[in-house]
Formats: structure tokens, C-alpha cells, sequence
């Protein structure tokens, strides 16, 4: 029987133990689908503050959508993947992690995307509880009716 390493809090990681976990998340991002909140997301994210553009990247890739927090001020390039996602999707529960998503990499284009489709649903909005700005305020959005932020 091997013995489990010591438990070491995220706040006393070091600089090497936090590039060494992003690099393990990056590498492994799937395994978010069975832990949203694996404590070495928790750690980078909540601790240490680090939403890294190539871990937005390999969620993308993978289909990860959750944690939307995955994708906070992600680049233009992840921002143009999730909204191509959005408006392929059938499917209204993709969708929803889709415009979390969204929300959390929250630039204009991005709003700009949620806006519209508010005002020209796809068929799955009749499964939602919600129009698409309520998800825009996920990542601290609203809209009133002169489109204003």
C-alpha cells in the first residue's frame, strides 16, 4: 500500500506547485465533468487567481462547460468557439453551461451574442426558465432597453 501524499492548502502551494497543477488541469481538464469543483480548480481559482487562457482552450476542446468560471475573460478565439457552440447547439441544457460560459468571458461580443438571443430564441429556449440576459448576469451583466450594460 503506497502512502497518500500530505494534504497541502492551496495557500501555501508554490509558484512550481501551481504551474505543476494548472499543467495536470490543462493535461486532464475532462475530469471536470465528474468534479466541477476539483480542489486544484478551487485552489487556482479562488486562492491564487489564475483563469489561464490554455485551460479555457482545453475546455473548449473537450467540451468542458462547467465551471463556467473556466472561461472568466477567456480569449477572442475560446469566445468565438463558445458562441459557435451556442448557435449549433439543439440542446437546451449545452446551451445553458454555453451562455454561463459566455457570461464569464464577458466582453462585448460575447453580451452582444446573449442580447440577440434574447430577442431571436433558438427552439431551446422553450426548455430554459429564463431568457439568455439572466445568464449574463452570471458574469455581472444586465441589459436595459437602450442595450446598455
Amino acid at each position: 500500500m503506497t502512502a497518500k501524499s500530505p494534504y497541502i492548502s492551496p495557500k501555501d502551494w508554490t509558484l512550481e506547485q501551481v504551474q505543476t497543477k494548472l499543467q495536470d488541469l490543462i493535461a486532464h481538464v475532462e475530469r471536470l465533468n465528474d468534479d466541477l469543483w476539483d480542489n486544484d480548480l478551487k485552489g487556482l481559482i479562488n486562492v491564487h487567481g489564475i483563469f489561464s487562457p490554455e485551460l479555457a482552450r482545453a475546455a473548449l476542446e473537450k467540451e468542458v462547460f462547467r465551471p463556467s468560471e473556466i472561461y472568466y475573460h477567456a480569449p477572442e478565439d475560446v469566445r468565438d468557439g463558445l458562441i459557435a457552440k451556442l448557435l449549433e447547439t439543439e440542446d437546451s441544457r449545452t446551451a445553458t453551461n454555453l451562455m454561463c460560459c459566455l457570461a464569464m468571458q464577458g466582453d462585448d461580443k460575447a453580451l452582444e451574442t446573449l442580447y440577440e438571443l434574447e430577442h431571436h430564441p433558438r427552439p431551446w429556449r422553450e426548455k430554459l426558465y429564463v431568457d439568455s440576459s439572466v445568464y449574463a448576469q452570471c458574469g455581472g451583466w444586465t441589459f436595459d432597453k437602450t442595450r446598455k450594460r
